[in-house]
C-alpha cells in the first residue's frame, strides 16, 4: 500500500482492536468485510495504512485500489482495476462478454484463489467516489467472502452529500451479509490530538498547539496541515484546510506550482510520461519539480507503478480550484490531446477531458464511444451518464448526427431504455418523450416503435392510461398494409398493456393478431412477447392448462434463441401463472432458476423477485421469504417501486408485525397510480385490517 505515514499513529484503540480481530479470523477462514467511514481527513486512510502494515506482517497479501473523481469521470470498475491490475485485468473476455454478473465472478475467483496462497487484505478506498457498478461488486463480494480467506476493507466519506444516499444502501446492503461491521471514525479526543501534535519532528510552541488542537476540532489531516505552515508563535494560521493546503503549494516555484495544476486537472493518479508529455517544461525541469513536490509532501512518488499521486484529494482538489477559467480549458486540451495519443486511454477517460477543455465535438464521439462500452459490460449506470453528457453537448456540435452515426431522438432512445434498465423510470419516460417528439411522424414506422418504447416506461413509472394511450397511438401509426414487423411489435406491445390492466378478453385478441403478423414477417421478438402475452391471458380467464403450454413455448423459444428480454417476460409471466393457478412450490422454483438466467444476462430482477416472495410466503417457507425480500428493499428504485415494498408487507402480515406491515403499505401507496396495482394493494390493506 502506497501510502506515507505522515505521523505517529495515535488513538483508534477500538477501531485497531476490531480490525486486527478481523484480520485473525480471516486468517482462520472467516473472511468478511469492513467499512470505515468519516468526514474527509478524519483518518481513514492513515488506519487502513496501519492495518495494511499489520496485515503484510502477519502474512497477508495487501491489494489497494481507489476512487478518484476530480472532473466527472465514470469509469467502471476503477478502485478495482487498481487493486487487481498486479494480478490481471478485471474486464470479460470472449463471447460471453455481456454480463455484470461474469465480471463479478470473476472478481471473486481471482481472489479466492490467491487466497488459497495467502490470506488477502483489499482495500478500496474513497467509495464516495466510486461507479455505480464498483459498489455492486463490492455488496457482491461482501456476500461471498465469509468461508474465505479475504478480508475486504472499503473507506468513504460521511460526509459527501452527491454519494450520501447511495452509501447508504450499498452500507445496509454490506450489513445484511452477516460478516460485515461498520467503522465510524469521529473526531480525535484533545488528548489524541495533543500526541499528535508533540510527536511532529518540530513540535510548535505551547499557543500553536493549543491553536491547532481548536482549529482542527479533532480532526487528524486538519490538525497535520496546520502542523505543516505552522512556521512562527504568533499562531495567525489559516482557518480552512483549502487555504492551509494552498499555503504548502505556494511555497514551491512558479514552474513547480505550474506543473500540480496539470496534475490536478488529470483528475487521476497522473503517470509520468503523462506529465512529461504535457509539461511546457523540459524534462528535467519536471524532474525537478516533481521532487520538489515530493519533498514538500503535495506528491506522493509510488516507485511500483512510475506514478504520482496528490498525498490527499484534498489537496488536489484545492490546487484545481486555483486553475482560472481559460487556463482549465487550456490544460484540459493539453491532456485529452496527450491521451488520445495513448494506446492506453479510454473514450470515458478522454469525454471529460474533451468536455472541460471546451470541445463538444471531440466530447461527444468520446460519450457516446464510452457509452457502447460501459453498456457492453452491464456498466449500465455509468452509460447512462455518458449519454446524458452527449444529449448535453449535442446542440453545441454542428451536424451531431454525422459524427455519431445516430441522430438525437435515436440518443434520446437509447438513454432511455439504459434509464429504464437502471431503474430511473420517469427520466426514462422523459427521454422517450423528447424521442418522439424529434422523430415526429414523418416515418410511420419509426414512430411507432417510440411510441411503444414510450408506453413500456410509462407504465414502469406509474402511468397506466398514459401507456395505453401510447400503445393504441402505435398500432394506429402503422398501416395494416403492407404487413410488417414494425406493426406486430406495436400490438404485441399494445396486447401487453392490455393484459396489465385486466383487459384479459381485449388482450387476447389483440395478440393473437400480433402473433400472427410476427409469424408472417419474421418479427422474432413481436413474436415472443405476443406469445407470453397470450398464454397469461388464458390462464387468467380460465384455461390453465392451455396458457402454460403458450408460456412454455414462449420460454423455450427466448432460451433457444438467446433473447434475454424474451426471457425475462416469459419467466416473469410465467411464474405468475402457477403462482395464480395454485401451484406455488412450482412458482418459487422456477423463479430461483430464472434468477441465475436474469444474473447472467444483468437483466432487472425487481418483478421476479416479488414472484417469487409471494409463493414463499404461500408454501410457508419464511426465512427464505425474508432473506429474498429484505434483499430486494435495498434495491428499489424508481421502476415499480412498490412491488417489493407490498412483497414485503405481506410476509410481516403473515408472521404478524402488522406495525411494519402498515408502515411499508404506506410507502407503497405512495407510489402508486396504476387502477390494477391500486387494486392489488387494496386486497393487502383489507387483509391487514381484516387481522
Amino acid at each position: 500500500m502506497e501510502v506515507q505515514a505522515r505521523a505517529a499513529f495515535v488513538g483508534r484503540v477500538r477501531e485497531l482492536a476490531e480490525l486486527e480481530r478481523a484480520l485473525g479470523a480471516t486468517q482462520a477462514g472467516s473472511g468478511g468485510t469492513v467499512l470505515v467511514a468519516g468526514e474527509a481527513g478524519i483518518g481513514k486512510t492513515r488506519l487502513a495504512f496501519e492495518l495494511a502494515s499489520r496485515a503484510r506482517a502477519a502474512g497477508f497479501e495487501v491489494l489497494v485500489g481507489r476512487s478518484i473523481d476530480l472532473i466527472g469521470t465514470e469509469l467502471a470498475y476503477q478502485p478495482f482495476v487498481e487493486a487487481l491490475r498486479p494480478l490481471t485485468e478485471l474486464r470479460p473476455a470472449g463471447p460471453a462478454a455481456g454480463s455484470q454478473q461474469r465480471v463479478f465472478e470473476e472478481a471473486l475467483a481471482l481472489l479466492t484463489s490467491r487466497a488459497a496462497a495467502a490470506p488477502v487484505l483489499l482495500v478500496l478506498e474513497d467509495l464516495h467516489w466510486a461507479d455505480t457498478s464498483t459498489l455492486d461488486l463490492v455488496v457482491f463480494l461482501a456476500h461471498n467472502v465469509g468461508d474465505q480467506r479475504v478480508l475486504l476493507l472499503a473507506t468513504f466519506r460521511a460526509d459527501e452529500p452527491a454519494s450520501a444516499e447511495r452509501l447508504r444502501r450499498v452500507a445496509d446492503s454490506v450489513r445484511r451479509s452477516g460478516r460485515a461491521f461498520e467503522l465510524a471514525l469521529g473526531p480525535l479526543e484533545r488528548e489524541e490530538l495533543t500526541a499528535l501534535v508533540a510527536a511532529h519532528p518540530r513540535a510548535p510552541s505551547p499557543a500553536v498547539r493549543d491553536a491547532i488542537i481548536a482549529r482542527s476540532e479533532g480532526n487528524p489531516l486538519f490538525a497535520e496541515e496546520l502542523l505543516a505552515v505552522a512556521g512562527d508563535e504568533r499562531g495567525e494560521l489559516p482557518r480552512g484546510l483549502q487555504e492551509v493546503l494552498l499555503e504548502r503549494v505556494t511555497r514551491l516555484d512558479r514552474p513547480t506550482q505550474d506543473l500540480l495544476r496539470l496534475a490536478s486537472a488529470a483528475g487521476r493518479d497522473v503517470g509520468y510520461p503523462l506529465l512529461r508529455a504535457v509539461a511546457a517544461l523540459p524534462e528535467q525541469d519536471v524532474r525537478e519539480s516533481l521532487r520538489r513536490a515530493v519533498e514538500q509532501g503535495v506528491l506522493v512518488a509510488e516507485q511500483a507503478t512510475g506514478r504520482f499521486c496528490f498525498r490527499h484529494a484534498l489537496l488536489a482538489e484545492a490546487i484545481y480550484a486555483t486553475v482560472l477559467p481559460g487556463e482549465r480549458e487550456e490544460l484540459h486540451g493539453r491532456l485529452a490531446d496527450e491521451l488520445a495519443r495513448s494506446s492506453d486511454a479510454t473514450p470515458a477517460e478522454l469525454a471529460p477531458h474533451w468536455e472541460a477543455a471546451g470541445r463538444p465535438a471531440e466530447s461527444l464521439a468520446a460519450s457516446v464511444e464510452a457509452a457502447r462500452q460501459a453498456e457492453a459490460v452491464f456498466g449500465l449506470a455509468e452509460a447512462l451518464a455518458h449519454l446524458e453528457r452527449a444529449l448535453g453537448l449535442w446542440r453545441a456540435v454542428p451536424e451531431a448526427d454525422e459524427l455519431v452515426q445516430l441522430d438525437l431522438a435515436e440518443l434520446c432512445s437509447w438513454a432511455a431504455d439504459v434509464a429504464g434498465q437502471t431503474g430511473a423510470a420517469p427520466r426514462a419516460v422523459e427521454l422517450a418523450q423528447r424521442a418522439v417528439e424529434l422523430a415526429g411522424a414523418s416515418d410511420p414506422r419509426r414512430a411507432a416503435l417510440l411510441h411503444a418504447a414510450l408506453g413500456r416506461h410509462l407504465f414502469a413509472s406509474g402511468h397506466g392510461e398514459g401507456a395505453l394511450a401510447a400503445f393504441e397511438r402505435a398500432v394506429a401509426l402503422v398501416p395494416e398494409q403492407p404487413p410488417s414487423p414494425e406493426r406486430a411489435e406495436a400490438l404485441a406491445a399494445l396486447g401487453n398493456g392490455l393484459m396489465l390492466a385486466w383487459r384479459h378478453d381485449e388482450s387476447m385478441a389483440i395478440s393473437e393478431q400480433a402473433l400472427v403478423l410476427a409469424r408472417c414477417v419474421g418479427a422474432q421478438s413481436a413474436e415472443l412477447r405476443a406469445l407470453t402475452v397470450l398464454g397469461t391471458d388464458l390462464a387468467y380467464v380460465g384455461r390453465g392448462g392451455e396458457g402454460l403450454e403458450q408460456l412454455s413455448e414462449a420460454l423455450r423459444l427466448a432460451e433457444e434463441r438467446s433473447d434475454p428480454l424474451g426471457l425475462q417476460r416469459a419467466y416473469i409471466n410465467l411464474t405468475d401463472a402457477l403462482m395464480m393457478l395454485g401451484r406455488p412450490r412450482e412458482s418459487a422454483r422456477l423463479a430461483e432458476q430464472a434468477l441465475l438466467v436474469f444474473r447472467r444476462y444483468g437483466l432487472d430482477e425487481s418483478t421476479l423477485i416479488a414472484n417469487l416472495i409471494e409463493p414463499l410466503v404461500a408454501c410457508g417457507e419464511w426465512d427464505r421469504a425474508d432473506q429474498v425480500s429484505a434483499a430486494a428493499l435495498r434495491t428499489i428504485t424508481a421502476s415499480y417501486p412498490h412491488m417489493p415494498l407490498i412483497a414485503r408487507a405481506e410476509l410481516e402480515v403473515g408472521r404478524g408485525d402488522f406495525d411494519r406491515a402498515r408502515a411499508h403499505l404506506e410507502a407503497a401507496r405512495a407510489t402508486l397510480q396504476i387502477d390494477r396495482d391500486l387494486a392489488m394493494y387494496d386486497t393487502f390493506v383489507a387483509e391487514l385490517t381484516l387481522w
